[in-house]
């Protein structure tokens, strides 16, 4: 296993930063659960004061989200920074923060600090992670989601999508949802999104949003929809709350017991 925000962050929160062993070509293969373990408690540490203006948001559950949950890290880490073909590198994965953080924005301006101090730490453990860096410039405005998006609120987002884990004898691996669609809304690009399997869960709310010009980057939700992986435990619960046409507190029908999908 080889292997940066997440952004991310991102996100960013990259798996680039996933593995230790991402940065020194010849340092020897960390196993993956120990990487992960090392970017999700470097990267939030790292994150937080460099983005103080950002109040209220988890920065561990977006990091959490990106490595563990996208197919934006999973599409970085096993082609476009492939480490058998010798891609495995900051500069390769300074690229991949730019696929999926808005270019220029005070978010993907952290991540890349943080991308370049975690290399620092593989290659020497020294941990500037806690604030040695000023907090980072405003760079371009972040993204900005239409207004002709379906009504939704973070809050009955999240409570949908665990009620939808439950139905499936599942608990949300996320600790703090609306911290990530908070980050997502303003901050991600829909990187390496499957649109036209998120809008096939429901057929009525597809015909909605392709009549008003709208594709999965318009909006918050079907964005975080489009990101998740195939093989992630939030894939159908999420796509499901994403498409209603409603507002949801609780999980769509269309979620049933889906106990037979995959679980990752």
């Amino acid at each position: 296993m080889n292997v940066a925000f997440l952004l991310a962050m991102f996100a960013t929160l990259t798996q680039a930063c996933h593995e230790k062993v991402h940065y020194r070509k010849k340092r020897s293969t960390e196993s993956k659960d120990l990487s992960i373990i090392e970017i999700e408690n470097f990267f939030p540490r790292c994150l937080r004061p460099k983005l103080k203006t950002i109040e209220d948001v988890s920065f561990e559950s977006v990091v959490k989200f990106a490595v563990e949950h996208t197919a934006w890290y999973e599409y970085a880490n096993n082609i476009k920074c492939r480490k058998s073909e010798n891609r495995d590198t900051v500069e390769c994965w300074e690229g991949a923060v730019a696929d999926l953080l808005t270019d220029d924005s005070r978010v993907f301006f952290a991540v890349i600090a943080c991308l370049n101090q975690f290399d620092i730490f593989v290659q020497t453990g020294d941990d500037f992670s806690n604030g040695e860096f000023a907090e980072t410039p405003e760079g371009k405005k972040p993204v900005k989601n239409q207004n002709s998006c379906p009504p939704r609120t973070k809050t009955n987002f999240d409570k949908c999508v665990d009620d939808g884990l439950k139905k499936r004898v599942e608990t949300n691996p996320i600790d703090d949802m609306p911290s990530v669609a908070k980050v997502i809304e303003k901050y991600f690009k829909c990187s390496q999104c499957d649109c036209n399997s998120v809008l096939e869960v429901n057929n009525e709310f597809a015909k909605s949003f392709f009549k008003k010009g709208l594709t999965c980057d318009s909006c918050w939700s079907t964005r975080i929809a489009g990101l998740v992986k195939q093989d992630s435990r939030l894939l159908k619960p999420i796509r499901a709350c994403a498409t209603d046409l409603e507002d949801v507190d609780v999980a769509p029908a269309t979620l049933g017991d889906t106990r037979d999908v995959n679980v990752g």
